[in-house]
């Protein structure tokens, strides 16, 4: 079904110029079910209309680019009262999600701020990337750092070669 992307940190053109060269990439040509949305204020701030959307355009789930933002607070890093207000917002949309977020250099496997960001969540991945100077090709490696039901899942890798601008990704 359709996929409601919150979008905190870019804008609508760089998020289609994306979403396009992923599906020429893969080959798809069926009418993209991804919705849009900028987003300026903490989501639990906005969550109404949020609400009202997701019923509304039929979105069976949510992707939160990026948490930090997401969860808003005065400090770059959500304090728990933020993140615990945040994630009942989520959950209140009753629809799957997904939250992007950016990880503390300090402690290089574990969110930025509250250790309720981590704490919240059923499952959590991580995601890890290299790319070579001047190379086309990306290497990523995906991580399940956490699982409330069930096994951690072996790691994946993924290599992704861009073929330019307008071609897209395979």
């Amino acid at each position: 079904g359709p996929v409601l992307y919150l979008d905190y940190e870019g804008s609508a053109e760089e998020f289609h110029r994306r979403l396009m060269a992923i599906r020429r990439g893969l080959g798809l040509t069926s009418k993209p079910t991804t919705l849009y949305r900028y987003c300026h204020q903490p989501l639990a701030d906005d969550y109404s209309e949020l609400q009202k959307e997701v019923i509304d355009r039929g979105a069976q789930v949510v992707i939160v680019d990026s948490m930090g933002a997401a969860c808003g607070g005065s400090e770059a890093e959500p304090g728990s009262a933020d993140v615990l207000r945040y994630h009942r917002a989520l959950r209140g949309l009753r629809v799957t999600s997904l939250t992007i977020d950016h990880k503390s250099k300090a402690d290089g496997n574990k969110p930025y701020g509250s250790i309720y960001k981590e704490n919240q969540v059923r499952s959590m991945w991580e995601l890890k990337k290299t790319q070579e100077e001047g190379e086309n090709l990306l290497y990523v490696g995906l991580f399940h750092r956490k699982v409330n039901l069930g096994r951690l899942q072996r790691p994946i890798g993924l290599t992704i070669q861009f073929k330019g601008e307008e071609g897209g990704v395979d």
